[in-house]
This record gives structure tokens, sequence and C-alpha cells, in this order.
């Protein structure tokens, strides 16, 4: 099984995202803030992918296995450059964490709170838990991958004119289409509309209501088409969603 983290924000003392359980839609995630140069308890780990298995020693195992009963180990990032002891557990704001991961089922915009929020997270962590330790105990792998939205929607055919300027060519994305360019218009829509598309790189039915729901919201026409007048309106939006960033999936 394959856990992705997708961070979405980034704050001055906080980071914002998304987690996806085999590319489906899971939780909210907050974080510690990002920094170039770690400072402890206050430094979100490197991204990149990680084992998970069961720590089943340590203070936050003896809380969980005394307030969760399904409680077998903490879930455990294995091999983090510069880490020790990365969890992932419940908690509410960037103040519950010290680089591991919280989950939850509400977020709030790191606008509002620079310490993050995060809802429902007991709620969300027993969910996740679940289908984790299930895998672990019947001798499966499970990883967790870390990425950001920007390198998730930063691809693009760059064409050079006879003027050799560069610029990019946007083909419109409609029902029917498939690829990462989709999968991509896919991530964005999860983060702006909060819905729960399979990221599959299939635009099927659900992608287009996504789409279509947010034309709606903001007055495009209705069609289900990403075209031009759609993709700006997204990159606007998704800017504002993100906090900083270039956002281009063409």
């Amino acid at each position: 099984m394959k856990l992705t983290v997708v961070r979405t924000q980034f704050g001055t003392d906080a980071t914002n995202g998304i987690l996806l359980v085999d590319n489906v839609f899971e939780a909210y995630t907050l974080e510690d803030q990002y920094q170039e140069v770690k400072v402890m308890h206050e430094t979100c780990i490197p991204e990149g992918t990680y084992d998970i298995k069961l720590r089943t020693v340590g203070g936050f195992h003896e809380k969980y296995k005394a307030r969760y009963s399904n409680h077998k180990g903490m879930l455990h990032l294995q091999d983090v450059p510069g880490f020790t002891y990365i969890l992932i557990h419940a908690g509410n704001t960037d103040e519950h964490t010290s680089g591991c991961l919280i989950v939850g089922e509400t977020q709030q915009d790191l606008d509002i709170s620079k310490d993050g929020f995060i809802g429902h997270s007991g709620k969300a962590y027993v969910k996740l838990y679940d289908k984790c330790v299930k895998e672990l105990l019947q001798g499966n792998d499970v990883t967790i991958e870390y990425t950001t939205i920007t390198k998730l929607l930063n691809g693009g055919e760059t064409i050079v004119p006879k003027k050799r300027k560069k610029v990019t060519r946007f083909v419109p994305l409609k029902k029917g289409d498939t690829g990462k360019k989709v999968k991509q218009l896919q991530v964005m829509l999860n983060v702006i509309n909060k819905t729960l598309i399979t990221i599959d790189g299939d635009y099927g039915n659900n992608t287009l209501a996504a789409v279509v729901l947010f034309q709606k919201k903001y007055k495009l026409k209705p069609d289900g088409i990403v075209g031009n007048m759609t993709y700006a309106k997204i990159v606007e939006v998704s800017r504002s969603k993100m906090g900083k960033g270039k956002v281009s999936f063409d």
C-alpha cells in the first residue's frame, strides 16, 4: 500500500497538505514548516519515499495503546535523513508535531492561523491506522511518499518558435482524456473544491462533475471542458490556496 503526502500550502510555522492512499484522497495533513536548514522540532522532513513499520516502544506507543483498542504500534517512518522517530499521529496544530505527520478530516487555511489547524484528527487517524496496520500485519509493504503540489503541476510541453521566445502550449482537457495532465488536474480539483476524486489520470464522470462545480462557482461556462478561461481561473484560485509557487499543468 502506498501513501502519498502532497504538500499544498507553505506557511511560516506550518505546512498544509493532503494524504492519498493508493491515489485516493484519505485525509488532510499538517506538518512543521519547510526550512532549508533543519531547526529541531520546527522543520518538516525531506521529500522522498519511506517505508513504514510498527514501533512498539516509547511514550506515544504507551499512550495510544491505552487510547485505541486496535493499537499494535505507532506508524513509524524508516530512515528519514537527519530525523529520528518520525511518526503518523493525531493532533490539531503545528505545536503538536516535531516533524511528524498529523492527519485530520478538516483543515484551516494557514493565512488564518500560522500554526494551522486540523479538525477531527482522532477519527481520521483511526481510519488511516486501521488500513495501514492491516497491511503491515499481513506482511505487506506500506510506504509513504512526500511531494509538493508544485512538483506535480510543473509538467508542460515547451515550444520554441522562430523568435526563440519560449512559450507554453495549453491543450484543453475534456471527458475521455487520460494521462499525467488529467492526474494533475485531479489533484488541483481536490485541493480547490475539497472533493474526493480518485487520482487516476482518467477524465471520467467524477472529474467532469468537479470541473462543472468549479465552473458554476466562478460563473464560467459549465461545459466540463478545461479550456483557457477555466484554466486561468484554476491557476488563480490555486495560487491563493497554496500560498506560494507558480502553478501550471499544461
